[in-house]
């Protein structure tokens, strides 16, 4: 029996339907969800049944009581009529006293729900807004314009939620690094840091905490720079260091040499929430660009062992079907990551949403594309 379930805030878990035990239908480990709620199938009483609990696991509920198995189940996402709420990721940037454009940063994420328009205003004659107006989730695009005097602030707002600006002045020191990151092979390695000022006069230093990370030139400098660095090599888990450039952290991840091996589950699924069989998924391990493949059985899973606490990019080839990327670090044992297919590249139109993308997710990861 397909079953349709609408909640209004949800996060979804399917276990495998061929399960014979309650062990085999929940993840032994499952990352608190902030007002969630985890919908999961179990055999407990003879037949397959769809239950709901809280992210902890506890309140669980029976939503069907019948003598066939109840299974498969199809996600519609309801906002509540005439309630919109919205956020801004970031809520603030700096900015060079040279002024930017949408091509060098100026951006930000609009966050709302489905069907809810939203319009961008700046308060400033300096900054201005390239495309400011949209429906559902987001983004808007400004431009600042050069500053010829003393450092300023400005706003831009969308529906109430205020993104700030801060240009520094001409004469004021600022500095940017580029590139922002590193990833280092567990054989270590070495790299370099262009560090860019607007003054030829302004000083900076270079420090590091990390053991593991030698600074080999550039620990001190004035006007625009290079800073190189040397790693070592890691015979550990993997690791996370910052490198400090004239106040802006440049961020050094290394993987481990001798990882821990974790199975994870993947479970693909069409918009409708049926399985797909035949399903090649490819983990890309960021780091090395090694490729991990599983195809899906019958009942759309598909089990692999992967390195713990890499991150990785996940995806899903199908002869039919299209199915967005997934990028995420992976850790622990108990981790199901859930593909479901794209409606607008299956029948030419209907909207996908993304549900909850701001939910705080560390053990498990989970996306899920829902059907409007």
């Amino acid at each position: 029996m397909k079953i349709v379930i609408t909640l209004f805030f949800l996060v979804l878990f399917t276990a495998q339907p061929n399960a014979q035990s309650d062990k085999e239908n929940i993840p032994s480990k499952i990352a608190g969800q902030q007002n969630g709620k985890i919908v999961f199938t179990s055999f407990r009483d003879g037949n397959e049944e769809i239950y709901i609990m809280d992210s902890d696991g506890i309140n669980q509920n029976s939503l069907t009581n019948n003598t066939t198995n109840d299974g498969y189940t199809s996600w519609q996402f309801v906002n509540q009529a005439g309630v919109c709420t919205y956020s801004l990721f970031p809520t603030s940037a700096p900015v060079h006293a040279s002024g930017s454009t949408p091509g060098t940063g100026g951006g930000f994420d609009v966050t709302t729900q489905a069907g809810c328009a939203w319009t961008a205003t700046s308060n400033a004659n300096w900054i201005t807004i390239i495309e400011g107006s949209g429906t559902g989730n987001g983004s808007v695009i400004y431009s600042v314009a050069a500053n010829s005097g003393a450092a300023r602030s400005g706003t831009i707002s969308v529906n109430g939620q205020i993104f700030t600006l801060n240009q520094s002045s001409a004469s004021e020191c600022t500095y940017l690094t580029s590139p922002q990151q590193a990833i280092i092979t567990p054989s270590g390695g070495s790299g370099s840091i262009y560090l860019m000022t607007n003054h030829a006069t302004c000083a900076w230093t270079t420090q590091t905490d990390a053991s593991w990370i030698t600074i080999t030139s550039g620990s001190t400098g004035t006007g625009n720079g290079t800073v190189t660095y040397s790693v070592a090599a890691n015979t550990g888990q993997s690791r996370t260091a910052s490198i400090m450039v004239g106040g802006r952290s440049f961020h050094v991840y290394q993987s481990s040499a001798q990882p821990t091996i974790i199975t994870v589950t993947t479970l693909v699924e069409t918009a409708e929430g049926k399985p797909v069989k035949g399903a090649v998924v490819t983990f890309t391990i960021a780091v090395t660009g090694e490729n991990l493949m599983a195809v899906t059985n019958a009942f759309g899973y598909a089990r692999l062992k992967i390195p713990s606490g890499e991150g990785y990019a996940i995806t899903v080839s199908h002869k039919k079907y299209r199915f967005p990327v997934q990028n995420t670090r992976i850790v622990g044992e108990g981790v199901m990551v859930v593909f479901r297919s794209q409606p607008s590249m299956e029948n030419g139109g209907e909207k996908e949403i993304k549900i909850n993308p701001n939910l705080p997710i560390e053990n498990f990861s989970i996306t899920d594309y829902l059907v409007k």
